[in-house]
Parts: C-alpha cells; structure tokens; sequence
C-alpha cells in the first residue's frame, strides 16, 4: 500500500469525496496518520526499528546528548583504540547503572579519564531556545580520548507521506496501519464515544485493529527469534492427551 492508496483508501471509507479537497480532511490527516504509526510502535516491536546509530565521544566531557534518533537506548559499544572503527577494533560495553550508583561510584569527574565503564541516562530540557526533552548519558570515568561508540536502541522510522510514499508499515502491514488511521478517522468525524452518530463504528475498527495487532506482534516475534523456546517458529497445538481407543 503507497501513501496514496492509503489516502484514497481513508477517503472511501470515511465517506470523504474523492473529486473535491476536503480542506479539514486535509489538514487532520497527518494527524490521523502520526496517531496510527506511533501507536503501532509503541505497542509492537518491530525488528526493523532496531537501528545502530554512530556518534563520537567529546574527550574530557562527563556528559553528551543521546543521539537523537535514539528512543529506546538497548547497549552502546564504544571502539578501542582511537581512531577509524576497523576489524580490528574492540568493542568494550559500559555497563547501565542508575544515576545515584553512578554519583557516589565515581564522586569526581576529572579523576582518571579512561574509556567509561558504566553510564547512566538523565533527562533534560532544552529551556529556553526549543522545549525539546532529551535524553543525556552520564560517564564513568570520562573519555580520555575521542572514542567512537555505537549507540544501539529503537529508532522511529520516517512517516508515511507524500515524499515518503512506502514505508515497512505500509508494505508488510498494510492491514494493521489502515484500521489503526480508521480509529483515528473515526475520532476526526466524531465518531468515537457514546454521542456521536455512529458509536459503534470507532469500536469497531478498534477490536480490528487489536486482532490485527495481535498477529502481527506475534509474527514480529518470530521474525526476532522470540517465539516459544526462543526460536522463530508459531506456537504448536496443544497435543491430544485423551487415550486411543482400546
């Protein structure tokens, strides 16, 4: 499914003409689209969203920003020795600790700077430029030098839209983002409590959507190895105890 298809799609079902722009339809479809992608991906893990992303560390410098592309943050891995990431780099892994462990773990921040051992994440808000909330990794010990590290967690992909018009939702599951953008829809029309014109069509296209989740978070962890006995095959039938005929 493009992102047109999926337009055109919302348009036929909400009832919205096709031959004539609809200027409220227009403007609360990225809005109908953001609310369907982010809650997907909030509520299923998909492999693909697993990213890798790169960035240095500033020598001398207890503290740096997560990458920003980085929502989840899994495990960094920071390259020894200094310099271009080889074959024969090695990936040293800082341990995840909590901020008070890491204060009273390492009091001073000059002392002896090395490569970190153990990091903590704090929060921060970027007051008073842009009211952006970020995520900061705390070290211990503070580099000594300029090390590489891979910053490995959940990355948001693109949205849909008209500059992107294919996306790993609307390829693979094409089913599960358009009833998730009919919820939204729904809520657009006023259609979504007990008010409105049609209170059962919201409640409808959500117990859909949560069928169509429920598969796909099943498939999801297949794709990850995370299935029964950590391997990616379905859940088998339970087996038939009852005894064979005498």
């Amino acid at each position: 499914m493009t992102y047109n298809e999926l337009v055109a799609g919302l348009q036929t079902y909400l009832e919205i003409p096709i031959d004539d722009e609809d200027e409220e339809f227009t403007r609360a479809l990225p809005r109908i689209i953001e609310y369907a992608e982010n809650r997907i991906f909030r509520e299923v893990s998909f492999l693909p969203t697993l990213n890798a992303v790169f960035d240095t560390l500033d020598i001398n410098v207890r503290e740096m920003e997560l990458p920003a592309r980085v929502l989840i943050l899994r495990t960094i891995n920071i390259y020894t020795p200094v310099g271009p990431i080889t074959a024969a780099s090695v990936r040293t892994q800082p341990e995840r600790v909590s901020p008070e462990f890491l204060d009273a773990y390492w009091p001073e921040d000059g002392f002896n700077p090395g490569v970190p051992e153990k990091y903590t994440i704090i929060g921060e808000t970027n007051i008073p430029t842009t009211q952006v909330q970020i995520q900061k990794l705390r070290w211990a010990p503070v580099p000594d030098a300029s090390y590489n590290a891979e910053f490995l967690g959940t990355v948001r992909p693109m949205p849909i839209s008209a500059s992107n018009p294919a996306t790993y939702l609307s390829s693979l599951y094409p089913d599960l983002l358009f009833a998730a953008c009919m919820v939204g829809g729904c809520a657009y029309q006023r259609d979504f409590g007990s008010q409105a014109d049609d209170p059962a069509k919201a409640l409808s296209w959500e117990q859909t959507y949560q069928t169509l989740k429920t598969g796909s978070a099943l498939e999801q962890a297949r794709v990850s190895s995370e299935g029964p006995s950590w391997q990616p095959m379905p859940p088998a039938p339970i087996a038939n105890a009852s005894r064979a005929p005498e």
